[in-house]
This record gives C-alpha cells, sequence and structure tokens, in this order.
C-alpha cells in the first residue's frame, strides 16, 4: 500500500467517524440537554440554531471527504462498480447523505421559521433524519468490516 492510499485510508475513516461521531453525540447528548435546559420551545429552538450554524460546515465537510476518498480508493484499488460490498456502500452512504440534505434544506427551515407547537413536530423529524443517516452510516461501517473480513 502506497503512502498516499494509506492517506487516504486516514482521511476516509477520520472523516467517516467523525460524521457519524456528531450524529450520535447531538442524538444522545446535545439534543436531549438542550430539550431539558430550555425553558420553552423558542429557546431550545434557539439553541439548536447556534450549534446547527456552528455545525453545518464540519459536517458537510466530513461527507464530502468521505465520499471523495472512498471514490479515490475503490478506483485505485480498481473495484468493479459491480462489486456488492461496494454497490451497498456507495446506496448506504448516498441515502445517509440525502437524509442530511433533507433535514437541512427541507426540514431546518420549518424549525427556524415555524410558529408555536408546530417547532417541536420539525425537531422531531429532524432528530429523525439523523438517527436514520446515523443508523445507516453504523450500517456501512459494519459492512466494511465484515467486508475485510470476507478477504
Amino acid at each position: 500500500m502506497s503512502v498516499v492510499e494509506c492517506a487516504f485510508y486516514l482521511v476516509h475513516v477520520f472523516a467517516t467517524i467523525s460524521w457519524l461521531g456528531a450524529m450520535y453525540f447531538n442524538l444522545v447528548l446535545i439534543f436531549p440537554s438542550y430539550r431539558a435546559g430550555a425553558k420553552d420551545i423558542q429557546q431550545e429552538r434557539r439553541m439548536y440554531q447556534v450549534q446547527g450554524t456552528r455545525a453545518a460546515y464540519w459536517l458537510y465537510a466530513f461527507i464530502i471527504f468521505t465520499f471523495s476518498s472512498g471514490i479515490f480508493l475503490a478506483v485505485v484499488q480498481e473495484r468493479s462498480v459491480l462489486d456488492s460490498f461496494l454497490v451497498i456502500k456507495i446506496s448506504l452512504l448516498s441515502v445517509m447523505a440525502a437524509c442530511h440534505l433533507i433535514g437541512s434544506y427541507f426540514i431546518w427551515p420549518r424549525i427556524m421559521f415555524s410558529l408555536g407547537d408546530e417547532v417541536r413536530r420539525y425537531l422531531n423529524r429532524y432528530q429523525f433524519t439523523m438517527l436514520v443517516s446515523a443508523a445507516l452510516g453504523s450500517l456501512v461501517v459494519v459492512i466494511t468490516y465484515v467486508e475485510h473480513l470476507a478477504k
């Protein structure tokens, strides 16, 4: 394995783990603490807004690094587009990214601009898309582990 390929493996693993870790950290610690610590739904929404504004750039960078390094590694390893592990991983990562985009570009604005009790419904939807995304990412990690065991 070349130094460049090793570097791309490290980038791929770090970006994927960071992407998943950020989502689980939010789901397990941050979001419940916002709900418990806010005096009302408007304060909770403001906390989400501050956190979302800071985290979005990092998460999208991790998504881009995960995909680009994965594509580079697939090309360098001369993997076939028909390789079943590769097809499954690309499919799951694509749905994972789609969940992220739906949460960010369709649900997030509704959280920020909804009135009254509507906010809770959209917060729950946002958390659900993040949970689905994180679960799919975890499945990709398991599939990758199984793939390497099979070799």
